[in-house]
Parts: C-alpha cells; structure tokens; sequence
C-alpha cells in the first residue's frame, strides 16, 4: 500500500518543509537536585490538569473549528519554543496508521502506529487563533502523506542520519487505555494499569484527554531533570489555559510562568538595591572596586569580557585623550 502512493509529490513536501532544517530541537534544564543522575536514566513525571481547563478545551476547539490534538500540540510547541529560546521547532507526532490507509486496517492484529516529524514555526505578530489555524493545516498536510518512510523524510532534511531529526515526541490519545478498558469491564476500575515503554527520545510528551485531562512526560534525567519536568508540566498546563481564554492575543505573550514564579524572577530576583557612600563620586566607586577585586570580571559582551583591572586602565586612557 505504501508503495503505491506518490511518492515524488511526497518527497516534494518534505523537502519544501525541511529542506533548511539543520539540528533537533532541544530541550536541557538541569538543576541542582539533578546533578547525581546518569546519562540515560529515564523518569515519569504525570501532572493531572485542572477540571475546569480540561471542559474548556472542547469548546474552545468546536468555537475555532480547531482538532483537540491541535490546540494541545500548540501548548507543547510554545513551552518547546520557549525551552530551547527559537521561534522555530520541530518535535515528531504519533499517527495511528490505521484510518485512510489499507482497506480494513482497524481488524488488523498489530502494532501500526508510526511517528513523524511536524515543524512548527511562530511569527513574530501572530495571535494565537491565526497560528493556530496555521498549525492545523500543517498538521493536516503532514497526515496527508503519513506513508512516506522516515528514512526518506530525514533525507529531505539537511540532519545526517546520525543524528535524530527529532528529539521529543506528543502523543495524543483522545479515547484513554484505562477508560477504554473500565467501559468494557467493570472489574478494572478495581486494577491498576501501568504502560512498560521503551522511550527513544530525550522527552516524550503523552496527553490524555477523556474524563481527565492528564499530561505524562517521560524523559532522560540526563537531559530533563525531575524537578524541571514538573515545572514543565505546570508550564505546559498555564500556557494551554492562556490560549483557550485569550486567543486573540500574540502567541509571543502568552505567559509561561506562574504568579509565584514571576513574582521569584521579577521581584526577588532583581531585590539587589543596596546602600552607596554619599560622600564618593561614581568613577571613585568604581576604582576602589578595581582596587580590592581587580582580576574579577567586570564586563561581558559575547565572548569578549574585561577584567575590573583592564576596565579601569581603559576607562583612565580615555579620560585622558
């Protein structure tokens, strides 16, 4: 089947989407707690949203003409686009490879599910709702030609097979495994059902959407620390309730950070006031400054930086030009 379908007119697509794409978008917060963990130790870190998030998000979809799977896939892409500091992310998506393809593929016995790179770009004076749309008709395109083999979608792109196109991965379920399982048979709601995986990427992003809202991130501590996938999560949780209540707004705006931590970063961060002599000059400050620390960096600017000591000799040659 999958030979059978176009594949020049998909190659046509991948190129047109990827033909400049260079590295995988990453994303690396470690913190302090996280210091003793080894390269490859993968975690858990499941965050359970809000109901009144999770019965806002239906309607806000229906309102935009918008998937449910898009409008969260929107709220990853923003905290990927933030984490790794670009407007401009690729981040692979799961299809399940079982509608629009072969002819009876729901009775089939196996796993057909398969993943696939979706870039998403964000303009600087686009509002939420614009990109959103946008994001819907790539998202939309991308599934058109699902068949096209990863092999030849890395190709079109400029990303050496070495190295993975894609280093996160969302999935979306929209009917949960455990719910699925206690329709059909009261006895699981008595039982507990855990999924035993094998993540291949650095995060992998799985969204539940049924009676819950429920996000789980798995991912390498080596790269995501335990402390900072929560964060991430809750991250995740107020920029998806940014878009469902204010879509008319830049994406660019739409905040991040709790009040709590906004109020860490603005306020408590930058409480550095302290008290100066009043009976000295600014530049006699700054020369017994040089005076006590004169091989502490004083300036930075790009790679270059200046100790207090050169800054202070630069600062006396231009006095005296």
């Amino acid at each position: 089947w999958a030979n059978s379908r176009d594949q020049p007119q998909a190659v046509r697509y991948w190129r047109d989407v990827l033909g400049d794409w260079t590295d995988p978008t990453e994303i690396t917060v470690r913190g302090a707690e996280d210091v003793q963990q080894l390269e490859g130790n993968y975690a858990r870190t499941t965050r359970l949203a809000s109901d009144a998030l999770r019965r806002s998000v239906v309607p806000f979809a229906r309102a935009h003409s918008l998937p449910v799977s898009v409008v969260l896939q929107g709220a990853w892409a923003i905290v990927l686009a933030r984490y790794s500091r670009t407007s401009d992310v690729v981040f692979g998506t799961v299809s399940a490879g079982r509608k629009n393809t072969v002819e009876h593929a729901d009775r089939m016995i196996g796993m057909l599910i398969d993943s696939k790179p979706l870039r998403v770009s964000m303009r600087s004076r686009e509002t939420v709702e614009n990109w959103l749309q946008r994001l819907a008709q790539d998202a939309m395109r991308a599934r058109e030609i699902q068949y096209t083999p990863m092999r030849v979608v890395q190709d079109c792109s400029r990303v050496p097979r070495t190295r993975p196109l894609f280093s996160t991965l969302f999935v979306f379920e929209n009917e949960p495994r455990y719910e699925w399982l206690c329709d059909r048979n009261p006895r699981w709601y008595s039982r507990e059902l855990n999924m035993l995986q094998q993540p291949g990427f650095s995060a992998t992003l799985s969204v539940e959407f049924g009676r819950e809202l429920r996000f789980t991130l798995t991912h390498d501590v080596g790269v995501l620390g335990r402390a900072a996938s929560a964060r991430l999560l809750g991250h995740i949780e107020i920029v998806l309730n940014e878009i469902v209540h204010r879509p008319d707004r830049l994406w660019s705006e739409v905040a991040l950070l709790s009040p709590m931590e906004f109020d860490k970063v603005v306020t408590y961060w930058n409480a550095t006031a302290t008290e100066l002599p009043t009976d000295a000059c600014v530049h006699q400050l700054f020369e017994a400054q040089a005076a006590r620390t004169p091989d502490a960096v004083a300036v930075v600017h790009g790679a270059d930086q200046l100790t207090y000591a050169d800054l202070n000799s630069r600062a006396n040659q231009l006095a005296r030009h």
